[in-house]
């Protein structure tokens, strides 16, 4: 057994290989099998499989991996490993992809290299090593449900700003702010918003202040002090629309998108608009508008000085969806095309964690087909520097009409619409950690 690992380590080294040797031969009870020899030098090939453990504390043979060549010309292909059975055996996998050599634990799935392929199924207890995240449900609003409001994250502190005003410009509930604490895992409420906030375009600004910067119906804007809990007016904005995609770099807010109207006569046309709200001298400054359609239900994040607005939608819940992600450089003062997300949506929300990685959740106007509620479940991320999109774990409670923003690695959503449209609003706050 021993010689044969040794020749198997070997040929890991090697340049390049011929077809794979055979895997080794399963193993009885409490036995261990090795994995077959990889193909000699010369035309590229795979490595050998690995054989299939038996009951018993046995571990699946390894392929072995081939040079230069297995998966093509300077990539790195690994042999298929054999599949755990009861007993702790390890899963085996096969790697694919530059770095794809797949390694497995005891007990454990198959872990797949840098652009490889998942390998085999886990033992019996085991679990694959590529993390899809985790979403943890915690403590619900204290006031009840909401829908079509704001989320910001200020030194900390995840504040959840107004409510679906479903056109009552006095609706008390359109005016309220609640404030968790995830280090305590608590909600408090805070000061009531000067005026009803109904798909506010709402951002943390680098002094630690929030700022709601028009809404439904509205062009106010104000300042919101989380150390003295108080509220002041601002600037109204140069032109009225909500649903816009918002996000802070430093102490400027940039506000693309969105639409005009209220509630009865919102989202027949979506604008262009892109502007950026200058909190140090309460000024806004109307920059180019944004590349494309214009588009509302949209979220901005901001990373490493770059502002982005992904996806969202012409008009209403299933007009004109969007996958397109738009990068503004402030300093070039020029728009970038990035990947595009791997699903058009609207309604959905976005925030940024630890790693400058932009989570991206929920949303509405799926096919009936793939969701009876029409709402979306998955959890996108994109990584800027990669500029990669891969997904995730989704959604507990899918949802659209919710904001979301980032504290640490762990992204905070509450409230949302659980069905497409207004009327499903739930209190409920979800977190996802990567």
């Amino acid at each position: 057994m021993t010689i044969r690992r040794l020749v198997a380590v070997t040929l890991l080294l090697g340049a390049c290989g011929n077809s794979g040797g055979t895997g080794g031969p399963d193993a009885g009870t409490g036995g261990t099998p090795s994995g077959g020899a990889g193909g000699a030098a010369g035309a590229p090939g795979a490595g050998g499989g690995g054989g299939n453990a038996g009951a018993g504390p046995g571990t699946g043979g390894a392929g072995a991996i081939a040079g230069a060549g297995g998966g093509g010309a300077g990539t790195i292909g690994g042999g298929a490993g054999g599949n755990a059975t009861a007993g702790g055996g390890a899963g085996g996998g096969a790697g694919a992809g530059t770095g794809g050599a797949a390694t497995a634990g005891r007990g454990g799935g198959a872990a797949a290299g840098r652009g490889g392929a998942a390998g085999g199924g886990a033992g019996a207890g085991g679990s694959a090593s590529t993390s899809l995240g985790t979403w943890t449900q915690l403590a619900s609003m204290p006031l009840g449900a909401r829908q079509e409001h704001g989320v910001a994250a200020a030194n900390g502190i995840v504040y959840v700003i107004g409510n679906y005003n479903f056109g009552a410009t006095t609706n008390p509930d359109a005016r309220r702010l609640e404030a968790y604490d995830p280090a305590t895992g608590m909600w408090s409420t805070r000061a009531q918003i000067p005026f009803a906030a109904d798909h506010p375009n709402v951002a943390a600004a680098g002094n630690g202040k929030l700022y709601i910067l028009g809404a439904v119906g509205t062009t106010q804007s104000a300042e919101y002090d989380p150390a003295t809990d108080t509220w002041t007016m601002k600037r109204n904005t140069p032109t009225q629309r909500a649903a816009s995609a918002v996000a802070a770099i430093g102490n400027k807010v940039y506000i693309a998108g969105g639409a005009p109207g209220n509630n009865t006569a919102m989202f027949d046309a979506s604008v262009r608009d892109f502007t950026a709200y200058d909190v140090t001298t309460d000024m806004f400054e109307i920059l180019e508008q944004i590349p494309g359609p214009g588009r509302n239900h949209g979220p901005g994040a901001a990373v490493d000085g770059i502002f982005y607005i992904i996806g969202g939608r012409t008009g209403g819940p299933t007009d004109g969806l969007q996958n397109r992600v738009d990068a503004y450089d402030p300093v070039a003062k020029q728009w970038s095309s990035r990947a595009a997300m791997p699903r058009a949506r609207g309604g959905c929300s976005a925030g940024v964690i630890s790693g400058g990685q932009i989570v991206v959740v929920g949303g509405e106007g799926n096919a009936v087909s793939a969701n009876a509620n029409r709402v979306f479940p998955e959890t996108d991320v994109y990584d800027p520097v990669a500029n990669t999109w891969r997904t995730l774990a989704p959604m507990r409670t899918p949802r659209h009409g919710m904001g979301a923003a980032g504290v640490g690695n762990t992204l905070y959503v509450p409230g949302g619409a659980t069905a497409q449209g207004g009327g499903t609003a739930v209190a409920i706050l979800e977190a996802f950690t990567l």
